[in-house]
């Protein structure tokens, strides 16, 4: 596994804003208004990331961590600095490809392989 990014974001919609100047949507922080950590993370195969997320759920079922599965978004969007914004703004980073977006309390995970 490598760490691409991270990165903290705000939140007023309780989420972390993606997309481009054609889409945009919100990905739940699994808390609400604050601050939000970004995970930006590459791994080398499909297996490895799988093992990964099953590592994560065991933590979750000992912990009571929320770690929930929200959607995989393919293709160009940038992840923003603040959810409540109603223009088109320039994003903290932009991304390219398919990714797998977890998250859990005041975290959202972006996984590529």
């Amino acid at each position: 596994m490598k760490i691409i990014d991270e990165f903290n974001t705000t939140s007023d919609r309780g989420g972390v804003l993606i997309g481009n100047e054609d889409w945009q949507l919100l990905v739940p922080n699994g808390y609400g208004d604050g601050t939000t950590y970004i995970h930006i993370m590459q791994f080398k195969d499909f297996k490895e990331q799988f093992d990964y997320v099953r590592e994560m759920e065991k933590i979750k079922e000992a912990n009571k961590l929320r770690f929930w599965y929200f959607t995989l978004v393919q293709g160009s969007f940038g992840i923003y600095g603040y959810d409540a914004t109603d223009v088109f703004s320039r994003p903290v980073t932009e991304l390219s490809g398919d990714y797998l977006i977890y998250y859990s309390e005041k975290n959202v995970y972006f996984l590529t392989y």
